[in-house]
């Protein structure tokens, strides 16, 4: 079988493409006329306008989605976290009271509970005890990382849940 490539054109083909690449470069392009009208000297830099009416916006548009979808799902940890907090303290009943028939909470084993499932989940917050109800209040502090850049600070977001201790189920609550 004959090979279609042999040095002697393999060396001719190189001679035209260098010689077709030569003459490409020693030649002007022609001038062409345009119906465009001509760039005037004081249009430099125009683009500058565009940037900062378009592109800034945008990067505070992807800040603001960024961000406050970041503060909307700890505003929602915070919540949840909160009312299992107030289950967990609820859940703290004096003994002595359900043996008698009512629904005493022990304050301080129902605000022991409260504050360890707090520490558990890495939260940190209030917890009050009044009557058969538990309340527990989570604050968290989230950082700002895109609208930091224009001038929003850190935001803070806030839980309370609450929870009651009841005995037995007689119907719907409200």
């Amino acid at each position: 079988m004959k090979s279609l490539i042999t040095p002697r054109r393999l060396l001719a083909t190189t001679a035209l493409l260098s010689a077709v690449t030569a003459a490409v470069r020693s030649r002007r392009m022609p001038e062409v006329e345009s119906d465009r009208p001509q760039r005037m000297v004081g249009e430099r830099g125009g683009v500058t306008p565009f940037v900062l009416l378009f592109v800034v916006p945008m990067v505070v548009m992807a800040g603001l989605a960024f961000d406050g979808g970041r503060v909307l799902t700890e505003r929602r940890a915070a919540l949840d976290v909160a009312q299992n907090a107030a289950l967990a303290g609820v859940q703290a009943v004096d003994g002595a009271s359900v043996r008698q028939g009512g629904t005493d909470i022990n304050v301080g084993k129902a605000t022991t509970a409260a504050q360890n499932f707090l520490l558990s989940q890495g939260y940190s917050g209030s917890v009050t005890v009044a009557g058969d109800t538990v309340t527990v209040t989570v604050t968290k502090v989230v950082d700002m990382q895109l609208m930091s850049a224009v001038g929003v600070g850190s935001k803070t977001v806030t839980g309370v849940g609450r929870a009651r201790i009841v005995r037995g189920v007689q119907g719907a609550e409200t």
